[in-house]
C-alpha cells in the first residue's frame, strides 16, 4: 500500500495542528508485516513479572507476533523462555499457567526436562543421525529488570537495559524490585496495537473515562533517553472496525484495522512488605 506523503506529513506536524495518520495506517496488512519484520520482531517485549513463577516446575504460556513462547522455572531455580512448540512435529506444549515435572508432547509423546533438554523420544532410537541433545527446546533470549520479565526475537538487540534508557531512573523511586503482583486482569483489544499505546500516551480521556480514578489530567512533554517498546502482539491480522479517532480527525466510514489479539496484561504490583503502602501499577 502506498500512504499518502501529505497525509503522514500532517500527522507529524505540532500537536495543535497535528491530524490523525491515514486509516491505511493502521488497517494495511502490508504495514503491519514491516512493523512485525522492523519494530515487533526486533525489539524487547514485556511477558510477566518474575515472581508469577516461584517454583520448579512453573510455566507461563504467551501468545507472541513471532509465535507461541512459554516461560519455566527450572530445577536449579532459573528462569528460562522458549518456543512453545516440540521438536518433532511442532505441536504445542503447555497453555496457560501450570506447574510440572516435566514437559510431554500430546502428539507422539516426546518429553522434556525442566531445563529444556530433550529426555524421551519414543522409537527414535534406530533413526540415523538423529542427536537427542541438539533437539532440545529452543531458548528465546530472555532478560529482566527489577522482576520485569522481557524476552526478544532478535539475538543482535542491544541488552534490556540499555533499551529502557532513563526508564530505571525515572523509576527508582518506586522500588519495583521489591514490589510483588496481587492482582491481574487481561483485555482482548479488537484493535490494531498502536492505538493501545497512542491511547496509553494521551490524557484527552482520563477526566471522562477515567473519572472515578485517575481523573483528569494533563500531558507534558519529558526528554527521555532509551528505545523501548514493550508491546505484545499476536500475527492475527483478521480485520475490525476501527474506533473514532481523537484530535482533528476525518472519520472513515467502513474502515478495517489488523488487529492485535494477544491479551493486554494489566496487573497491580505492591511492596513486599505491607508496611509500606506504596502501590505501582503497569499494563
Amino acid at each position: 500500500m502506498q500512504l499518502d506523503r501529505a497525509e503522514i506529513a500532517a500527522a507529524r506536524e505540532p500537536l495543535v495542528r497535528a491530524r490523525s495518520m491515514p486509516a491505511g495506517f493502521y488497517t494495511d496488512a502490508a504495514v503491519f508485516a514491516a512493523e512485525r519484520e522492523h519494530i515487533l520482531l526486533k525489539r524487547w517485549f514485556f511477558t510477566c513479572r518474575e515472581e508469577m513463577l516461584p517454583n520448579a516446575g512453573d510455566y507461563r504460556s504467551f501468545e507472541t507476533v513471532g509465535g507461541p513462547i512459554f516461560l519455566l522455572r527450572g530445577p536449579d531455580g532459573v528462569l528460562r523462555a522458549f518456543a512453545n512448540y516440540c521438536r518433532h512435529r511442532g505441536s504445542l506444549l503447555v497453555d496457560g499457567e501450570g506447574c510440572t515435572k516435566r514437559l510431554i508432547c500430546p502428539y507422539h509423546a516426546w518429553s522434556y526436562m525442566l531445563d529444556g533438554s530433550l529426555w524421551g523420544c519414543p522409537d527414535m532410537k534406530d533413526a540415523e543421525g538423529f542427536d537427542r541433545v541438539e533437539n532440545g527446546l529452543v531458548p528465546v533470549r530472555m532478560e529482566m529488570w527489577n522482576g520485569f520479565v522481557f524476552c526478544t526475537f532478535n539475538e543482535d538487540a542491544k541488552p534490556l537495559v540499555d533499551e529502557l534508557g532513563d526508564l530505571p531512573e525515572r523509576m527508582a523511586t518506586h522500588r519495583l524490585g521489591e514490589m510483588r503482583c496481587t492482582w491481574r486482569i487481561e483485555l482482548q483489544p479488537q484493535c490494531n496495537w498502536k492505538l493501545i499505546l497512542e491511547n496509553a500516551m494521551e490524557t484527552y480521556h482520563t477526566g471522562i473515562v477515567h473519572k472515578n480514578t485517575v481523573g483528569k489530567q494533563s500531558s507534558r512533554t519529558l526528554d527521555t533517553r532509551g528505545n523501548g517498546c514493550a508491546s505484545r502482539s499476536s500475527p492475527d491480522a483478521r480485520s475490525r472496525r476501527c474506533p473514532a479517532r481523537h484530535r482533528r480527525s476525518r472519520r472513515s466510514k467502513g474502515s478495517t484495522t489488523t488487529r492485535s489479539r494477544a491479551p493486554t496484561s494489566r496487573s497491580c504490583i505492591r511492596p513486599a512488605s505491607s508496611s509500606w503502602p506504596r502501590t505501582a501499577c503497569g499494563g
